[in-house]
């Protein structure tokens, strides 16, 4: 499995440890993936950056650290793309654990771009 399949960033729709209303606290919850082996992940007041490898059975395996409303934290992770999405663990160093879930994120560069305006677009000049 390439990087190219875990690259972009990826809603998180599903934890087992936190309900939606806490993983989009401050912003939507989300994973990212960039194909120079990097990234990050935020939900509720979590914000973590990523260093991930992809191993033989085609899982990102990672290790992260970052801040939790201002403690250091820092643990390991996994991701597994399927036909249904994006799913995985997080394993905070001497704390919590949980299960995700997580969808494509469509960017505009990926969206339709054959749609056109039904009515043409009219500019007016200012003097």
């Amino acid at each position: 499995m390439l990087k190219a399949e875990f690259n972009g960033k990826w809603r998180m729709v599903e934890m087992d440890q936190w309900e939606k209303e806490f993983i989009d606290l401050v912003e939507p919850g989300y994973i990212e993936f960039s194909n120079n082996g990097f990234g990050a992940f935020h939900f509720g007041c979590v914000y973590a950056n990523i260093d991930y490898r992809i191993n033989d059975q085609g899982k990102a395996e990672f290790s992260f650290y970052g801040d939790d409303e201002g403690q250091e934290i820092f643990g390991r992770g996994w991701a597994k793309v399927d036909n249904k999405g994006l799913y995985g663990g997080l394993f905070f160093h001497e704390g919590e654990e949980c299960e995700f879930q997580a969808a494509k994120e469509i960017t505009k560069k990926h969206q339709n771009t054959s749609i056109r305006r039904k009515t043409p677009r009219i500019l007016k000049q200012i003097r």
